[in-house]
């Protein structure tokens, strides 16, 4: 999720800075915000999965069977 949210930032914020083209109905400038600001999103909501993730607790069970003969 976090390297397609960079990507979709750095797509966005080429589209919003570096194009100045705009087609019949659709502003690419403000397209490009628009999907820079779902990148940004996406990366966040990647860093806060993972964080949490990191921080769960992980415990390890072993059951051990004795057979007595």
């Amino acid at each position: 999720m976090i390297p397609f949210g960079g990507f979709l930032l750095a797509a966005g914020l080429i589209m919003a800075l570096a194009v100045a083209d705009r087609l019949d109905a659709v502003d690419l400038s403000s397209a490009g915000w628009i999907v820079a600001a779902v990148g940004a999103l996406l990366m966040l909501a990647g860093l806060f999965t993972a964080n949490a993730a990191r921080r769960s607790e992980h415990r390890v069970v072993e059951d051990k069977h004795v057979t007595t003969d």
